[in-house]
């Protein structure tokens, strides 16, 4: 990854796509009052932790821990880890 979050708390498109395991154009097709992007400098969207925690909560997943899921996202904001694709099994 090219880039780097300088604060936990507000991230990149490219690192919210990284943090939900999926790709840049997915994450640009969830609907704005689900996750709510923000206008950063030049033309960067924008994405504040929070939100990315109360979009997964909204989210039904039946055969994961979501619990889980959501503890190991925090840590990596928290930690500024990036862990591989596929680690939440």
């Amino acid at each position: 990854m090219d880039h780097k979050a300088v604060d936990g708390d507000i991230l990149v498109i490219e690192d919210v796509a990284e943090l939900l395991h999926c790709s840049v154009d997915t994450l640009r097709r969830v609907p704005k009052h689900q996750l709510p992007a923000y206008s950063g400098p030049g033309r960067k969207n924008l994405y504040l932790r929070d939100d990315i925690i109360k979009f997964l909560k909204t989210r039904r997943i039946d055969s994961v821990n979501v619990n889980r899921i959501l503890a190991d996202i925090e840590e990596e904001l928290q930690n500024g880890s990036r862990r591989p694709a596929g680690r939440f099994k």
